[in-house]
């Protein structure tokens, strides 16, 4: 199993995979020898750094994220996978005791409230508490500090991110976030939020729609992609140099910028986001509007 990790407060990366971990003989039932795959974020946070965020109150120096996708249960097993990953991590470093135990936080994000799962960690002997709207401290269970945050309880003072790819994402919070992230000019603030807003357009597929459908929303959507679209265009362009037509660049530029101005009149956002990465959908898309 290896961590990747950014030093640097507000990058993430993805964790890999344990490898062939696992039992051959468990309670007299064998079981496949399947990898277990996990799906993290650690935040390594530098000790001069304040974050003045809700959900960061609880964080020391390494701090492994979960998030769960809406229509994901969130049972006491998750709870348990979320310790054995922050137990691992602090394992795994090649070298002994590198990172302390003392300075490892573990944060699980979940849509709804799992009022199950409290019960059962409780009946453990966990200690539940509200801390702030819509985050639970959990502990008495083990010595690292952890944290359940639930979306959908969210103060909306803060948190604009995490509210946004809840499946109950406000409209206006979407706006909100739209009108902050136009102003973005960092390279990888700007993949971070187009991440941000592939969850949140799959979660919320119906909202993103009618946001499609109003001219100023739509115009926003443009300029927010409009990386991929030139992208698109070009190799529209290149497309049509090889194939030897002269009209091959202006061609690519207005047939790409039609698909993408129907499909955002449609209030299809997602599908624009997709037909502006990947060629073959936006061949699919063409064909669909009879644009061949």
């Amino acid at each position: 199993m290896t961590w990747r990790q950014d030093p640097t407060i507000g990058k993430a990366s993805t964790g890999s995979v344990f490898g062939d971990y696992q039992s051959d003989w468990v309670g007299r039932e064998n079981r496949p020898r399947v990898p277990i795959v996990v799906d993290t974020l650690v935040i390594e946070k530098k000790d001069d750094v304040v974050i003045d965020e809700d959900i960061a109150a609880i964080f020391l120096r390494h701090n492994i994220f979960e998030y769960k996708n809406p229509t994901d249960a969130l049972s006491i097993d998750e709870y348990y996978n979320l310790l054995a990953y922050m137990c691992r991590y602090k394992a795994t470093t090649g070298l002994t005791d590198a990172v302390k135990a003392t300075q490892v936080t573990g944060t699980l994000i979940k849509d709804g409230k799992p009022a199950k799962a409290f019960k059962e960690i409780q009946a453990l002997g966990g200690v539940v508490e509200k801390r702030y709207p819509g985050i639970y401290y959990i502990s008495g269970l083990i010595h690292m500090p952890t944290q359940i945050i639930v979306q959908s309880e969210l103060g909306r003072e803060k948190n604009a991110v995490l509210r946004i790819i809840s499946k109950h994402a406000r409209e206006e919070d979407v706006r909100e976030f739209i009108e902050q992230t136009r102003r973005l000019s960092d390279a990888d603030d700007k993949r971070n939020a187009d991440a941000v807003y592939e969850v949140s357009m799959r979660a919320n597929r119906e909202l993103y729609e009618r946001l499609g459908r109003d001219p100023e929303m739509c115009t926003a959507f443009k300029e927010l992609f409009k990386e991929e679209i030139l992208e698109a265009e070009r190799n529209g362009e290149l497309r049509g140099e090889l194939r030897g037509e002269r009209r091959g660049q202006r061609q690519g530029q207005e047939k790409m910028g039609a698909l993408i101005a129907k499909l955002l009149q449609a209030g299809r956002t997602e599908d624009a986001l997709r037909a502006s990465t990947d060629e073959d959908y936006r061949e699919r898309l063409f064909a669909e509007y009879q644009m061949v």
